[in-house]
């Protein structure tokens, strides 16, 4: 690792990446939602005031939660509580809870929004294995997330009736799946040491 490089600070670049991929999603699902018709707030859709606001509101507390009371984050604001020691998990374990965990709920957000061909979600798959080539993940959980992701992107992408199957959906299936694993595949050759 370079020497400005430490545990501590992969956590806090994964906890600030976390915050930032959770405003690109909040962003994307109030625009997705300005073109709907007005309806009564506690029926409010994806991440209106309905029960998505709280699945929303819990997926951020939790994965937050991940990173602010792993080991190595925990170093950075202990020493205001004395003695008092407490951590809930390593911090390379939250580092992959938060990574599975964004990929499974980028699932569910681009399964509730139109499958793969047309949720505004979709690009989300793309951008978590790249991620985390940045906050140094190994070899090992870069080809796990990265198989993950294709394959839910491909779940999604196939998941609904073939009569709803967009014409060219395999093309398209292909070339962003391709074009997604020659991405992460350069972004891990010329990854930082």
């Amino acid at each position: 690792m370079n020497s400005g490089v430490s545990p501590a600070s992969i956590t806090a670049a994964a906890l600030t990446t976390q915050v930032l991929l959770l405003g690109v999603i909040l962003v994307g699902a109030f625009l997705q939602r300005s073109g709907q018709p007005e309806g009564p707030v506690y029926k409010g859709g994806l991440l209106g005031a309905g029960s998505d606001a709280w699945l929303f509101a819990f997926f951020c507390l939790f994965t937050v939660c991940l990173l602010v009371f792993s080991d190595q984050f925990a170093n950075f604001w202990s020493p205001l509580f004395g003695d008092t020691h407490f951590y809930v998990v390593r911090w390379s374990h939250a580092l992959l809870l938060v990574v599975l965990l964004d990929i499974l709920f980028v699932c569910g957000l681009v399964q509730r929004t139109g499958g793969s061909p047309g949720s505004p979600f979709t690009p989300l798959y793309f951008i978590l294995p790249p991620l985390a080539i940045f906050l140094r993940e190994s070899g090992g959980r870069v080809l796990l997330y990265t198989c993950l992701s294709a394959s839910l992107f491909t779940f999604n992408m196939f998941a609904q009736n073939d009569e709803d199957t967009p014409r060219g959906a395999f093309a398209y299936w292909f070339v962003s799946v391709a074009s997604f694993c020659l991405a992460t595949l350069i972004g891990y050759i010329t990854r930082p040491r």
